[in-house]
C-alpha cells in the first residue's frame, strides 16, 4: 500500500524478489520506502496507532535478508544492513523516536524463536528458515539493546494474558 513497485516484486514472485532477483538496494529501498511512507501517513491522525513493524524491524530485516543473500555472519550482516539503510538513517531515527515499539519474541533464545516462527508455515525452504535463524538472533540483539520500549517473551501463551502484559508494561506512556 505504501510503494507501488510491491505489484512488481509481488508479480515476479516475492520469495525470489526477497532473496536474490531484485538487488539488495533495490530491495532495502522499497522497505525503506515503505516503512517511512507508512509512518508519515499516521502522523497526522490522532491518539495510538498500530503496525505490525516498526523502524528496528526494518533494520533487522535488512540484516537478516542480507546474511542469507550474502552468505554473512551475524555482525557483519549488521554492517551490512547500517550501510544499506544509511541513506535513510535520520528519516528512520526520527520515525523511531516517535515511536512505542513494543517486540513479541516467540522464545528468549533466538534459535528457539525461529523454530516455533518456522513451525507455522506449510512449507519452509532452507533459505526461509536461515533467515528466520538471521532474523531472530537480530531481533535479539535489538531487544538487548533497549531499542523496543517492551520486549515481551510469549512462549506460547494464549493471547489474552499477552495483551494484558502488553497493556500493564504500556500504562502511561505518552503515546498509547
Amino acid at each position: 500500500a505504501h510503494d507501488p513497485r510491491w505489484a512488481g516484486a509481488r508479480s515476479a514472485g516475492l520469495a525470489d524478489w526477497w532473496f536474490g532477483a531484485a538487488p539488495i538496494g533495490e530491495f532495502t529501498d522499497v522497505l525503506a520506502c515503505s516503512y517511512l511512507a507508512r509512518t508519515a501517513s499516521a502522523r497526522g491522525g490522532d491518539g495510538a496507532w498500530l503496525a505490525d513493524r516498526g523502524m528496528p524491524m526494518l533494520e533487522a530485516t535488512v540484516a537478516a535478508t542480507a546474511a542469507v543473500r550474502e552468505h554473512l555472519r551475524h555482525e557483519a550482516a549488521a554492517v551490512r544492513a547500517a550501510e544499506l539503510l544509511a541513506p535513510y538513517r535520520r528519516d528512520m531515527e526520527q520515525a523511531e523516536a516517535a515511536e512505542t515499539g513494543v517486540l513479541l519474541l516467540h522464545d528468549a533464545d533466538p534459535e528457539a524463536g525461529a523454530a516455533r516462527a518456522l513451525a507455522r508455515e506449510k512449507q519452509v525452504s532452507a533459505r526461509y528458515a536461515a533467515y528466520q535463524r538471521a532474523l531472530n538472533a537480530r531481533l535479539h540483539v535489538l531487544a538487548g539493546s533497549g531499542r523496543f520500549a517492551a520486549v515481551i517473551t510469549v512462549r506460547g501463551r494464549a493471547i489474552l494474558p499477552v495483551q494484558h502484559e502488553i497493556g500493564t508494561r504500556l500504562r502511561g506512556r505518552p503515546r498509547i
